[in-house]
């Protein structure tokens, strides 16, 4: 199992910022337990998913920096079989959903006007989140 480094939690992805400013979610709760209640995890790459006691899905570290959430996935530039961890963060989290709503494709550009403001997500937005949060860019369709 190879270790896997998710985005600089300290940078932001500097393209095009959603609408909806994610640090007014942030303060809310709500950003945070939309992606993750949206049952990303149901996808086959995702092999466990594992939050740090006293945290889940809807109850979040306070701090941006707090590792909170370890995840164990295929290995895309693996052999079959192959696993990667990533521990992540509120900033990890965040940062990935900039660079899925500011990504120059037609299959991603959507979001920024599409179910993430009404924080309604569902298991496809989700994972998407969190493949560019754990991979850095979207790997499985």
């Amino acid at each position: 199992m190879s270790e896997v480094t998710p985005l600089d939690s300290t940078t932001l992805v500097e393209r095009n910022y959603p609408t909806v400013k994610p640090e007014t979610l942030l303060e809310r709760g709500e950003f945070l337990s939309a992606i993750l209640g949206s049952a990303w995890e149901s996808w086959d790459w995702w092999k466990a998913v594992d939050y740090t006691a006293p945290f889940d899905w809807d109850n979040h570290p306070k701090t941006n920096d707090r590792p909170f959430l370890t995840i164990l996935a295929d290995d895309p530039d693996g052999d079959e079989g192959e696993t990667v961890k990533v521990s992540l963060t509120v900033a990890d989290l965040y940062n990935a959903y900039i660079s899925v709503c500011s990504a120059n494709s037609e299959d991603l550009g959507y979001y920024e006007n599409y179910g993430i403001h009404d924080l309604d997500l569902d298991a496809i937005e989700g994972d998407h989140i969190i493949q560019f949060a754990v991979f850095g860019t979207l790997i499985y369709g």
